[in-house]
């Protein structure tokens, strides 16, 4: 566990690097944190909920740092889930999906199935993101 944590080498050593690193976290918090109260607000939790839960992530993310290639903030594609399962089950059973997914995503990573993920065709990754782009704009509609 303590290998995930970021070492001292992780950390940019110029003022320059540092300057950049702030300006960055900046701009992600200018565009995460309304976009987070929309989706609070869209999947009926509210925007406390939505508040609370770009705070406590955006923490998480900073802590642990990432890549490249992770999304670490709030998308669209979450209101497909969150909408259904609030209306079925309320805020509980929203937590208890939050849990559930994130358990999962520690054990892909830890029998390391993302490896497999270069093989997927690109129109295939696309066609599924555009997918769930579309599904969450449709429960947004329909909830209005």
């Amino acid at each position: 566990m303590l290998d995930l944590l970021p070492r001292p080498s992780d950390w940019v050593s110029t003022r320059e690097g540092r300057f950049g690193d702030l300006a960055a976290g900046a701009t992600v918090a200018l565009v995460a944190l309304p976009l987070a109260l929309a989706f609070g607000v869209s999947s009926g939790l509210g925007a406390e909920a939505g508040l609370v839960t770009a705070i406590v992530a955006g923490a998480i993310a900073a802590v642990f740092g990432g890549s490249n290639l992770q999304v670490s903030g709030p998308t669209g594609a979450m209101t497909v889930v969150i909408v259904p399962v609030f209306a079925t089950f309320g805020p509980h059973g929203v937590l208890m999906v939050g849990l559930m997914a994130g358990v999962v995503l520690v054990a892909l990573a830890l029998t390391r199935v993302g490896r497999y993920a270069r093989y997927l065709p690109l129109p295939v990754v696309e066609g599924f993101t555009a997918g769930l782009d579309f599904e969450a704009l449709k429960c947004e509609v329909e909830r209005e």
